[in-house]
């Protein structure tokens, strides 16, 4: 079972949804979309995969 981060990345005038598995900044993914390093917003959203 593993917990998952959802995160919302602006870039472009778009918005892109991130799925991630650490709620730490330091391992945050950058928005893939326009390669923008920029620190995204944790939407609060949890869920668990297995």
């Amino acid at each position: 079972m593993k917990t998952i981060y959802k995160y919302l990345c602006e870039c472009g005038g778009g918005a892109t949804y991130v799925e991630w598995n650490s709620k730490s900044p330091e391992t945050m993914p950058c928005c893939s979309e326009c390669g923008s390093k920029e620190e995204m917003k944790y939407t609060g959203e949890v869920f668990e995969i297995e």
